[in-house]
């Protein structure tokens, strides 16, 4: 059993992909603005290595990695991750490791395991330009990076998370089918739920207004009237938004979770 199974079963899933379970870091600079830190910089693995040899990673395979040095997380490429940062600068190690526990096709499930496994023996780092190094004891980088592309709020987007106007934040059901895509153009589309809504959105790094939103007028029963109200009204109370390790929030002014979002 993984560690921390135990403890996290009802509640991993939501956490880290509503919240990453309060990594602070919002967006990752760009790779061109100039040498990336450690904190703060989302990374995308490039190889792994053994006894000084690197070997790319397989194609189709993907990992990544943040941290904001209290805590550390990202994907395995299938499931998302977390560890608290237990010792940086000196050295990076790192804790316990608990995952999200969907299975995961071959090859990236014999991968999530090698992955996981040698950031479990990392005690030091290196930054040279846009590459991070995570050594072992031996001083052998084990898993190398690169600074990852700035994120977009660009594109398609799935509801993992609205506020429900009652200062909850709830879980759409299965098969409600909530989305968003935000256009380059300032124009926002997507699905209630029940009707098709479309609208205007203006933003800048940090700030987002949307709105005013219509939708088509079909209606679909209580329920599923009730959660589309809910879900446009959020998106139109969002003010602020970002990005962390591929889960997209808005909020509004007091800091209130209106809607997460994963790529589809």
């Amino acid at each position: 059993m993984r560690p921390f199974q135990h403890v996290l079963r009802a509640s991993i899933a939501a956490a880290l992909l509503v919240s990453m379970a309060g990594i602070a870091s919002a967006q990752s600079p760009a790779a061109s603005a100039g040498t990336p830190t450690l904190a703060g910089t989302g990374w995308d693995l490039v190889s792994t290595g053994s006894g000084g040899t690197q070997t790319p990673v397989p194609e189709g395979v993907t990992a990544t990695l943040q941290i904001d040095g209290v805590l550390a997380g990202g994907s395995t490429g299938c499931n998302q991750y977390l560890a608290p940062v237990t010792s940086m600068d000196p050295g990076l190690t790192f804790g316990e490791i608990a995952t999200t526990l969907k299975a995961c096709p071959e090859p990236q499930q014999s991968f999530e395991q090698q992955y996981l496994a040698a950031l479990k023996t990392v005690t030091d780092y290196s930054i040279s330009d846009q590459t991070l190094s995570l050594a072992d004891a031996a001083g052998d980088a084990v898993l190398v990076f690169q600074a990852g592309a700035p994120a977009t709020l660009e594109g398609s987007w799935v509801v993992t998370g609205y506020n429900n106007g009652n200062e909850g934040v709830e879980t759409p059901p299965d098969g409600s089918g909530l989305t968003a895509d935000f256009g380059a153009n300032g124009s926002v589309s997507g699905n209630g739920g029940c009707n098709q809504f479309n609208g205007g959105y203006s933003h800048t790094d940090t700030t987002i207004a949307i709105g005013p939103l219509m939708s088509t007028m079909m209606s679909c029963g209580d329920a599923a009237d009730t959660l589309e109200q809910q879900y446009l009204a959020a998106l139109q109370n969002a003010t602020v938004w970002s990005i962390t390790n591929g889960t997209l929030e808005l909020r509004d002014d007091g800091g209130a979770l209106q809607v997460s979002f994963a790529r589809p």
